[in-house]
């Protein structure tokens, strides 16, 4: 019987977030994101930088060019992939309320709708290379809710 812990639902949304965010080279346990982000969801900066290669072993973008990224990508993290570019817009606002939750924890004396923007920003432009078309609903959905 494995010892493994499984990730919650939170951890993956982080993850996929993070993967979203970060260059395929700075998938490591010594990126000061990833390091911050381990310690927010619980889990080890190995832990968090091994799944994110294991999502990059799922992503065409990387496989196609001879890149392969670690095999061992779980049924959660191909659901959660297929969710991801099935339902678009419902998915990045998910994974913005969740790295804004964790950010907040972070970062408490920094004020929220700088950090907010930040994240917005950041999670909207790397979305928006993957799905431009959706890229003008997901803004204005997230700044509606996030004035």
């Amino acid at each position: 019987m494995s010892n493994r812990k499984k990730w919650s639902r939170e951890q993956l949304l982080v993850a996929f977030s993070l993967y979203c965010l970060l260059p395929f080279g700075k998938l490591h346990s010594r990126n000061p994101e990833i390091m911050k982000y381990a310690e927010l969801i619980g889990r080890s900066p190995s832990a968090l930088a091994m799944k994110l290669t294991n999502i990059s072993s799922l992503d065409p973008a990387i496989t196609s060019t001879g890149r392969k990224g670690l095999t061992g990508a779980s049924s959660a993290d191909k659901a959660m992939w297929e969710e991801m570019h099935t339902n678009w817009e419902d998915f990045t606002f998910e994974a913005h309320q969740t790295m804004m939750g964790y950010s907040k924890k972070y970062e408490p004396e920094k004020n929220i709708n700088k950090l907010q923007n930040e994240i917005l920003e950041s999670i909207v432009r790397s979305f928006c290379l993957m799905k431009v078309n959706d890229c003008y609903n997901i803004k204005i959905r997230l700044h509606n809710e996030f004035p």
